[in-house]
């Protein structure tokens, strides 16, 4: 299965990223003006390793509150997240809006 497909099915079904110009279409027509956007990219590829390093290192407690399938589910999302976000191929952005 795809990298997508498995997010789009395992981890978030029915999710959706909105793009920046989205945020800024949707915040205009709130009566707002988007005055910054700061891509968080590297700063959440390294929350990500470090969800993954959490994780990793309570595997057994983590397998036996759920099981082994989800605990491996959950490692490859946050591991192929965080190489997305460091190699760019996606963003989470702040936005700041003023009214």
């Amino acid at each position: 299965m795809h990298f997508t497909q498995f997010i789009l099915a395992e981890i978030f079904p029915g999710g959706w990223l909105p793009t920046i110009p989205t945020v800024e279409e949707h915040a205009t027509t709130a009566g707002f003006k988007v005055t910054r956007v700061q891509s968080l990219q590297l700063h959440y590829a390294k929350t990500l390793d470090t969800w993954a390093a959490a994780l990793e290192a309570n595997r057994e407690k983590a397998i036996a509150i759920q099981s082994e399938k989800v605990y491996n589910r959950y490692m490859k999302y946050l591991t192929g997240c965080a190489k997305l976000f460091r190699e760019g191929y996606t963003d989470v952005d702040q936005f700041t809006l003023e009214k």
